[in-house]
């Protein structure tokens, strides 16, 4: 973990400020994002129990995997920063939009363009 965020969580648990309960993080997280919109919680049963449905913690990982690949870090470099060592798991988690391959072509066909003439392409001199 990079040592500014160990002093940042260090300085935070100093000041008393605690994001989740120490008992159970599932719990106090479903908790926190169905209090900030993020999911919803429902009853399953008349023991209080609860599902939550929405936010995960996942889609932190998927999200940051996705601006490192946007941000073009070479993807070994975004492996070892997410923790993963299986590319195919890695791959699971990088996500290709349309957006994305829109904008694949565009470079594609931008290189095209601009690509010198070969002799087979120039045009016939009368």
């Amino acid at each position: 973990m990079p040592t500014v965020l160990v002093a940042m969580l260090k300085e935070s648990t100093k000041a008393g400020n605690k994001v989740f309960d120490d008992t159970n993080l599932r719990k106090s997280r479903a908790k926190a994002c169905a209090a900030d919109g993020l999911g919803v919680e429902e009853p399953v049963d008349k023991a209080g129990n609860r599902r939550y449905t929405g936010f995960i913690i996942h889609d932190l990982r998927r999200s940051a995997i996705r601006n490192l690949v946007k941000a073009r870090v070479p993807e070994r470099v975004a492996m070892t920063i997410s923790g993963h060592k299986a590319r195919a798991v890695f791959d699971r988690y990088h996500i290709v939009d349309e957006a994305d391959v829109l904008a694949a072509m565009k470079r594609v066909v931008s290189v095209a363009e601009n690509a010198p003439k070969t002799d087979s392409e120039q045009p016939e001199s009368q």
